[in-house]
């Protein structure tokens, strides 16, 4: 019983290493972020004079990086796999709903699942959601078959094309999503998100007529 106690103290007492760290990891690529982000563009007339969305929409692809803790000894499992996913927006004011799936790969298997939030915008688009994901195929016993999580998002819109009149705009998002995840019976792991999202949107940043 004290050898059990012992393995599992050292196990949480790693688990919580990864998780400093891969906060930390998400914290830097967030001030990257924001250090990086263009300045205004005349085009666009950003920030103070772009109209804000009137139940408008937004899709697009996204791909990036998961930063997960090692939850087992096993060397197949690493903590950082790539993420691919499809995003799906609606926008209105100030405020927009996301649906986002995602796949990666997790141990030998893959991850597979959705992620709902809500998002608040203006220039920097910060949101709050839960995510839920399902391996495809048995892999490491050490994985968790299903998975359930928090996360934050912060993200910056950056229009790179206006398409006309009535056609919308494409967006570029770098994001991080740090957050975490629930696995067992009430253990907590952490789980963040970094990448980058190609948005085709119906609201086209059109500027407001000067006075």
């Amino acid at each position: 019983m004290r050898e059990a106690a012992l393995r599992a103290a050292v196990t949480r007492g790693r688990a919580s290493g990864h998780a400093a760290r891969g906060l930390a990891v998400a914290l830097g690529a967030l001030v990257a972020i924001v250090a990086l982000a263009p300045p205004a563009r005349a085009e666009f007339d950003w920030p103070a004079r772009i109209p804000l969305p009137h139940h408008d929409i937004a899709v697009g692809l996204s791909g990036g990086i998961v930063i997960g803790e090692d939850l087992g000894d096993s060397a197949r499992h690493r903590p950082i796999y790539g993420l691919a996913g499809l995003d799906v927006s609606w926008l209105h004011g100030l405020f927009g709903l996301h649906l986002g799936l995602h796949a990666h790969p997790e141990g030998t298997t893959t991850r597979v699942g959705g992620t709902l939030e809500a998002s608040v915008w203006y220039v920097v688009m910060l949101g709050i959601g839960a995510s839920y994901g399902v391996t495809t195929g048995d892999g490491d016993p050490d994985v968790p078959h299903r998975a359930r999580g928090l996360s934050f998002f912060v993200g910056v819109p950056i229009p790179i094309a206006r398409l006309g009149a009535g056609h919308g705009a494409l967006v570029l998002v770098p994001y991080v999503r740090p957050g975490v995840r629930f696995i067992g019976r009430g253990d907590l792991a952490g789980f963040h998100q970094a990448g980058v999202q190609l948005r085709w949107t119906s609201f086209s940043f059109r500027a407001r007529p000067r006075e």
